[in-house]
């Protein structure tokens, strides 16, 4: 193949993933709408599964060197008696975060690994 061939090939790929990617958020979409569960009756669901106390949580942390990795419990409590309830909100803003963080890890991989080869 010619490059100019390749390049249309990787255009006409790259607007394929685009399709397919709005057509996954559309059906996720309709998962939603459908699931007989709402969205705290889910995360209620969860936090069941990890039975234990609701101010503790893992958190994802790598070493400075970036050799190691893995999670370590924190908790939302400051001091004994300073204890702040953290609402089912909270959580998800914190779920959501950590997502975030470890797609853009990837995509940074990703983008590393594609440039790489040229």
């Amino acid at each position: 193949m010619t490059i100019e061939e390749l390049h249309h090939k990787l255009q006409y790929l790259e607007s394929k993933k685009v399709q397919l990617e709005n057509e996954i958020l559309e059906i996720k979409r309709q998962i939603e709408h459908i699931s007989p569960f709402t969205k705290e009756q889910k995360f209620e669901l969860f936090k069941s599964l990890f039975i234990g106390r609701s101010d503790v949580f893992a958190k994802y942390w790598v070493s400075r060197d970036g050799l190691k990795k893995g999670y370590s419990t924190k908790t939302y409590t400051f001091k004994g008696s300073d204890y702040i309830p953290v609402s089912n909100e909270i959580k998800a803003v914190l779920l959501v975060k950590e997502l975030i963080f470890h797609i853009l890890m990837l995509l940074s991989l990703l983008y590393l690994f594609h440039t790489g080869d040229e």
